[in-house]
């Protein structure tokens, strides 16, 4: 839904002092501990994770998901407390004492002016209006709009909801604060979500049981090293690979905050952007500081970008050695976009089945051309496109009959709910008679 931005310096964050606690007992950490120490008891406690979830899988007990979540944990602990000695580390540099709050990323709310007596408080015309409508009637009447199509929702917001409904609604918007942003809040249709991102290690038979580290940088762009000869050596790739998503976050993050507001239309817009920039900016900045581990600086690590459109289908670029040029192809593939093929997205360039459609034959032609570059025979990109296409299209179908079948739905509600208001506010006009 459509806002003005006057809500931007209502942000909320996760309290990071509770988060850091907890991944200070996590990893057995003290507040002051360095980098080196950090770096250490992460490469034990994955050697230990990595070991439980291969002694379940040999007994053939047990979750196998168990180890892959507290491997996860891990990489979430050690990111945000990497961050978290970067920032000691520059204070000391430069000489200045931060307090821990002043060092993340806080808008606080703008006072308000205190009026003398003569003058009376100063309330806008949507202000006094949002005080004639519940806080529960206004969330309902927001959610339900949300959920209709744009095209629907402006009919919705022109025909049914009177002037007063309008202008208290769009106060309430304004005043209302951002969704809490929890962990990696990310999503690939730039609004948040609290899925963390992906950190993995694993091996392969076929590349002589060599080991590999990846992680899922954010809205369709992953990162991986080259085999690593053993487990340490793959732990610490991880290692580098956390810091890096770490210190990209960091960059995008406040560019996202300054922009707008998590509902704002132009949040996803301005999060692709922010990111785009960001991931150079945070492998520049981390080759600049230099590896916290001898063998990091031997490793060699990989980008691609990956766009899923069903459960176990994506389109994948191929793997670059090169950061710039994996979002060349995360561009070409229109990551930038975002990472949902289906209908129903909240990006509204992908909000209907006509709109999917257009988006599919763009993004498949893309990844067409960018694999005939590399060489792959036109046969195998055809055997590979028809395949693809038929799963899009069974997954496109169902997703435009659940999308239709909401819509109608909420459609209905909508018509209830401002049926019952209209009754209430005859009843308490008659009360008052």
């Amino acid at each position: 839904m459509d806002m003005t931005g006057k809500g931007d310096i209502f942000i909320v964050t996760c309290a990071f002092s509770a988060m850091q606690n907890r991944y200070q007992r996590l990893l057995n950490l003290k507040a002051s501990a360095s980098q080196q120490e950090l770096d250490a008891v992460f490469e034990c406690k994955v050697l230990a994770a990595v070991e439980a979830r291969r002694a379940q899988s040999y007994r053939g007990r047990g979750s196998a998901s168990a180890p892959t979540k507290q491997l996860e944990e891990l990489a979430a602990a050690y990111e945000a407390l990497s961050l978290d000695c970067e920032a000691r580390v520059s204070q000391r540099l430069q000489g200045t004492a931060v307090s821990q709050s002043q060092r993340r990323l806080v808008v606080p709310p703008t006072p308000m002016r205190s009026h003398g007596p003569s003058e009376g408080p100063r309330i806008g015309r949507g202000q006094h209006l949002a005080g004639r409508f519940s806080e529960g009637f206004l969330q309902k009447l927001f959610d339900i709009l949300k959920r209709l199509s744009p095209e629907q929702r402006r009919m919705a917001i022109q025909e049914q909801l009177s002037q007063s409904q309008r202008l208290a609604l769009e106060e309430w918007m304004i005043r209302r604060p951002a969704p809490k942003l929890s962990g990696h809040a990310q999503s690939g249709s730039g609004n948040s979500c609290s899925r963390p991102l992906g950190a993995h290690i694993w091996s392969c038979a076929a590349d002589g049981g060599r080991f590999f580290a990846g992680v899922h940088l954010g809205r369709g762009l992953n990162a991986q090293s080259a085999g690593c000869h053993d487990l340490p050596s793959a732990v610490t790739a991880l290692a580098s690979l956390l810091r890096w998503r770490g210190k990209c976050l960091q960059v995008v993050r406040p560019a996202v905050c300054r922009g707008s507001t998590a509902s704002s239309p132009m949040a996803p817009t301005l999060n692709q952007e922010a990111f785009a920039c960001g991931v150079p900016e945070a492998f520049r900045s981390e080759d600049a500081a230099g590896p916290s581990s001898g063998r990091a600086s031997q490793q060699k690590f990989f980008f691609q970008a990956r766009l899923s459109f069903v459960k176990g289908f994506r389109l994948s670029g191929p793997m670059r050695s090169d950061a710039a040029a994996a979002l060349s192809d995360w561009r070409r593939l229109g990551c930038d976009s975002g990472e949902s093929l289906i209908p129903g997205a909240q990006l509204r360039r992908n909000g209907s089945p006509e709109a999917a459609a257009v988006r599919w034959a763009e993004t498949w032609q893309a990844w067409a051309s960018m694999w005939s570059e590399r060489g792959k025979s036109q046969f195998d990109l055809e055997q590979t496109l028809a395949r693809m296409e038929a799963k899009w299209r069974s997954a496109c179908e169902q997703a435009s009959t659940l999308m239709r079948g909401a819509q109608a739905r909420a459609a209905m509600q909508l018509s209830r709910l401002l049926a019952r208001k209209q009754l209430s506010q005859a009843a308490c006009a008659r009360t008052k008679k």
